[in-house]
């Protein structure tokens, strides 16, 4: 990997916190118990390491290579996934100190040694490039936790080392990347500012290499900060209108946080509010459906500029499921994914501004492996959102809700009875106008069950309400979202048919039962079902209406209208190459 003379020597070992999500007080709901979901912050992040060397490893496979070097570079990359996954495999026993470092120092030989392979040809390679860079980053984050737990002496001064390099190769990272958005002509200012700033960080690691006095090298990186907040406002300039230089450039803020904490001297580094989404941003999320990789598209505008990843290993072919709400507080949304049949329930939680790993869990015990269906919002009025997930048809109607925050299952329900085997959909909503997200419930397709839909308080978990959304005959299941597109102050249940009959979209009054508005975004021939969101797509204030295709036919786009009066907005195909296993979505 990169600064490979920078690789940490942890003198000793020290317990790692409960969960990266910073914890707050419980939460009060119906029956909840205190089971833990969140493992510690390193598992966290050497899970995300392997994640990224998967899809390296994926990404490597496109090159254009010579035989035999593709054999190597094929055969490397298998052996540096294999090190990862048992590295992961050490965080999650009791590893004396000796282990952790001798397992962490294969994890630094076996991806410098891939990334000196790859690294001449990444530059005609832009998934390769990005998928180095994302396995830098992560590797960065995690070799700041393992030398953090014991801060001091040669351990912090190799840290802050290790750090200012980081900062360096990604401050020049974020300079190519700019430097490819801009058109001919235009200022290069901040091309020049970044190239600086790359300058100091040098520096930096040179002072600390070098044996310097530790308030020398605390003034270093004092400037270091200083230059890189005279370069953030040309660079948000850019950011604006380039999701991949927001995503760069909240690397680079956030690895600069962590060497000024690291160097101490009360260097503060103030937030410019770079990341994938902006603050308080209108965003939707797209995931492929059942046969598909787990690829997340995220979109701040209908048809507009994405950002994707892959959720899972890429190689895997059940599909990916979406939510989207601020977990962590901070105010940027962030990005929930569950996946489809034939692997664990393995929720991830993806941070809003760098796409890192928050936390991850699994959601049902082994063997599990039908699908999970995933929502988020901010039940709890703290700024931090809670997950729901229920699984997909094959398993009992078990819903769970989960308190990230607090690490922690809050609550769990059977709606449709123990007996059934529809699984459930699930969105969380103020239904009620309380001031507090509810818990609403749709099952799968099952013959024993109609399309019944219930809405449980979210204070208390009673039953507020239950109807049928179509039909009682209907037996093919249902998706379910809410969002208040009345603007009354409580929210609106918006229900779309599973596959088998006409995909509808039902809009209702759920207090009431009352149907508010019925169509057929692919008319009455279209059978694949239909996947429903809420998200502003026009900016007026009021959530609209986003249906997504079910399976079975090519490039069926996802339809969006307007939440007032059910005009269309637009429409777009969100994943190329004829691809007919539908797509999920999450919308903010």
């Amino acid at each position: 990997m990169r600064h490979v003379s920078a690789i940490l020597f942890l003198a000793g070992w020290a317990t790692v916190g409960a969960s990266q999500v910073p914890p707050r007080a419980a939460v009060q709901l119906r029956g909840f118990g205190t089971a833990p979901v969140a493992g510690s912050q390193l598992q966290v992040l050497a899970g995300q390491l392997e994640l990224e060397v998967q899809n390296l490893r994926t990404a490597c496979r496109t090159m254009n290579l010579p035989p035999g070097l593709r054999l190597q570079v094929g055969v490397t990359a298998d052996r540096a996934l294999q090190v990862v996954q048992q590295f992961r495999q050490f965080t999650y026993r009791a590893a004396s100190p000796a282990e952790v470092l001798a397992a962490h120092a294969g994890v630094d030989q076996s991806l410098t040694q891939l990334a000196a392979l790859v690294e001449g040809y990444a530059a005609g390679s832009p998934a390769v490039a990005q998928a180095l860079n994302r396995a830098q980053f992560a590797d960065d984050r995690l070799h700041t936790l393992l030398g953090g737990a014991n801060p001091g002496g040669d351990v912090q001064r190799q840290l802050i080392v290790r750090l200012a390099a980081s900062v360096e190769d990604t401050v020049g990272e974020l300079r190519a990347v700019i430097d490819d958005s801009l058109p001919a002509g235009f200022d290069r200012t901040s091309s020049r500012q970044l190239r600086q700033v790359s300058g100091a960080s040098r520096r930096v690691a040179q002072l600390a290499g070098s044996g310097a006095a530790a308030p020398v090298v605390t003034a270093e990186v004092g400037q270091l900060v200083a230059g890189w907040q005279s370069v953030t406002p040309q660079v948000a300039l850019v950011a604006a209108q380039r999701p991949r230089v927001r995503l760069q450039a909240a690397q680079v803020d956030q690895l600069m946080a962590e060497l000024a904490r690291t160097a101490g001297g009360g260097v503060a580094v103030p937030d410019p509010g770079f990341g994938v989404v902006t603050p308080s941003s209108r965003v939707f999320v797209v995931g492929a459906g059942e046969s598909g990789g787990p690829r997340v598209r995220i979109f701040q505008e209908l048809n507009g500029p994405s950002t994707d990843f892959f959720a899972y290993d890429p190689n895997y072919r059940g599909g990916v499921r979406v939510a989207i709400a601020d977990l962590n507080g901070d105010g940027f949304p962030d990005i929930v994914t569950a996946p489809g049949r034939d692997t664990q329930p393995l929720i991830r939680v993806f941070d809003g501004r760098t796409l890192g790993l928050l936390t991850q869990f699994v959601a049902y015990d082994p063997p599990y492996d039908l699908g999970t269906f995933v929502a988020a919002a901010d039940i709890t009025r703290d700024g931090r959102a809670v997950i729901a997930v229920g699984p997909g048809p094959g398993g009992p109607p078990h819903v769970k809700l989960f308190d990230i925050a607090a690490g922690k299952l809050l609550d769990e329900v059977f709606p449709y009875g123990k007996e059934l085997r529809c699984g459930a959909r699930v969105a969380l909503a103020d239904a009620d106008g309380d001031g507090t997200a509810d818990l609403i419930t749709a099952p799968g397709p099952d013959p024993g069950i109609g399309p019944q839909v219930k809405v449980f308080n979210g204070r208390n978990g009673r039953l507020l309400r239950e109807f049928n959304a179509f039909d009682e005959r209907w037996r093919g299941g249902l998706h379910v979202a809410a969002a208040d597109v009345t603007r009354n102050g409580r929210a609106e249940l918006i229900v779309g048919t599973d596959a088998g009959g006409p995909a509808s979209v039902r809009v209702f009054d759920p207090l009431a039962g009352r149907l508010l508005a019925d169509w057929q975004p692919y008319g009455n021939q279209f059978r694949g079902g239909v996947r429903v969101a809420a998200f502003d797509v026009n900016n007026d204030g009021v959530p609209d209406i986003v249906a997504a295709p079910g399976t079975g036919s090519v490039n069926v786009p996802i339809r969006a209208y307007d939440g007032r009066t059910r005009r269309p907005l637009g429409e777009f195909v969100p994943f190329e190459g004829g691809f007919a296993g539908g797509t999920f979505i999450g919308g903010r």
